[in-house]
């Protein structure tokens, strides 16, 4: 079987091209034959024959780069996973905080009548609506609206507790408190409240406050 060459080579500006053919053994065991003029071997210095097939490297080193190739991958997803792990560890502390299942709402205050001495009565109601069954904790606190530079006046603090679900539907706690004679004029009274949740013995944290709008009444 006869196989000419027929890849190029360059020389300086000159492209040579091979004029010789090698002769393929048909038995396995034969010396390849050589036919027409071979290069003098100071112009194989110069003219090497390099076939284009040996630009694409098959040499032992390429292929043992990549191992290496798919160490560095290993050791790079190692290193992820590593990082990865104390998020994975802390995830079990997220379940141990409820989420929320309730809404809070401080309603403005209103007026509720007179006392036996004939002082006025304010009603700071809150309406309290659970979309799961929840336990819920909720602190209510009562204040008296000044002008600046005056700070609010602290008139008391409420607590209170529900155990609700789904069916109990919007429930109102009503808490009536005497009018507190505080200044000259009318008084500004508002609340604000804040809550938590707990259901199978797991308790959110507190909510932020919540604060209603102003009922403004004369003494």
């Amino acid at each position: 079987m006869e196989g000419a060459l027929q890849d190029q080579c360059w020389h300086g500006s000159q492209r040579w091209v091979p004029s010789f053919t090698i002769d393929s053994p048909d038995q396995i065991g034969e010396t390849p034959r050589i036919r027409g003029p071979i290069p003098r071997a100071q112009n194989l210095i110069h003219r090497i024959f390099i076939p284009r097939s040996t630009f694409v490297s098959t040499s032992p080193a390429s292929k043992k780069s990549h191992p290496i190739r798919r160490k560095l991958a290993l050791l790079s997803a190692l290193g992820v996973a590593m990082a990865a792990a104390p998020f994975a560890l802390a995830a079990p502390a997220q379940a141990a905080t409820t989420s929320y299942a309730c809404s809070v709402t401080p309603l403005k205050p209103v007026f509720a009548g007179f006392n036996s001495s004939g002082t006025k009565l304010v009603d700071y109601r809150i309406q309290v609506r659970c979309y799961s069954d929840r336990y819920v904790n909720i602190t209510q606190e009562r204040w008296e609206d000044d002008d600046w530079p005056n700070g609010d006046d602290y008139l008391g603090t409420s607590y209170f507790s529900r155990h609700l679900n789904y069916w109990s539907g919007p429930v109102t706690i009503s808490n009536v408190r005497t009018l507190v004679n505080g200044e000259i004029g009318n008084e500004e009274v508002y609340q604000k409240v804040k809550w938590q949740e707990g259901t199978n013995g797991v308790w959110s944290p507190y909510t932020g406050w919540k604060t209603s709008a102003s009922l403004s009444i004369s003494n």
